[in-house]
């Protein structure tokens, strides 16, 4: 049981440095389009 928590340990920090360098690269490419599906949520709802 030790060793699959060591493993998994390791697997869940490897994924993560992966997905902190993905959204790092691509953040330029969606967070604009978030921000206007945001903006266009609440204008939808306010109105």
């Amino acid at each position: 049981m030790y060793y699959f928590d060591r493993y998994l340990s390791f697997y869940s920090l490897f994924m993560n440095q992966i997905v902190d360098k993905f959204l790092s690269r691509t953040v330029w490419i969606w967070l604009p389009f978030y921000a206007l599906y945001r903006l266009t949520k609440d204008f939808v709802n306010r109105g």
